[in-house]
């Protein structure tokens, strides 16, 4: 895969994430898939999510639903992307969000990731969005009843 254009992109996993983990995860899925494969963000994310139940239902000794959310939240664990575990209070995970730009070899070359994992908000209550007039139209006239969307964290 050649890319034309870079294309910058958003997201907790990347292949050429720096860890040993990942290292160790990148071999088993070119090992299992061909050495020409790559694993994506959910590949990734599907075996951390097995990964967490599994613990899930080691540490609660039972498969009640219930149990087994209290004993997975909180629980670390060192995955390919770093360190990744449940918030109890929304049963998401607390992962590290990390910007890459594409390269001319099909991978992403990370530029900018979180100094720590990042508690997350699903439900999107730390984020102000407000509609305001916005000055240009469609046809280049300004007018101020025009909606646009402004984000603002």
């Amino acid at each position: 895969m050649t890319c034309r254009r870079p294309c910058i992109t958003p997201s907790a996993y990347f292949e050429s994430i720096r860890l040993p983990e990942n290292r160790a995860f990148v071999a088993r899925w070119k090992a299992r898939y061909g050495a020409e494969s790559s694993p994506s963000v959910d590949g990734q994310s599907a075996y951390v999510a097995v990964y967490l139940l599994a613990r899930g239902l080691q540490r609660a000794g039972t498969s009640n639903i219930g149990e087994v959310r209290r004993a997975a939240a909180g629980y670390r664990y060192n995955s390919p992307q770093g360190p990744v575990w449940i918030d109890g209070s929304n049963n998401h995970c607390v992962l590290t969000p990390r910007l890459a730009v594409s390269n001319p070899h099909g991978q992403f070359d990370i530029f900018w990731e979180a100094d720590a994992p990042v508690k997350p908000d699903p439900y999107l209550t730390q984020l102000d969005v407000a509609v305001s007039p916005s000055r240009e139209t469609t046809t280049g006239e300004t007018s101020p009843n025009a909606p646009h969307l402004r984000v603002v964290k």
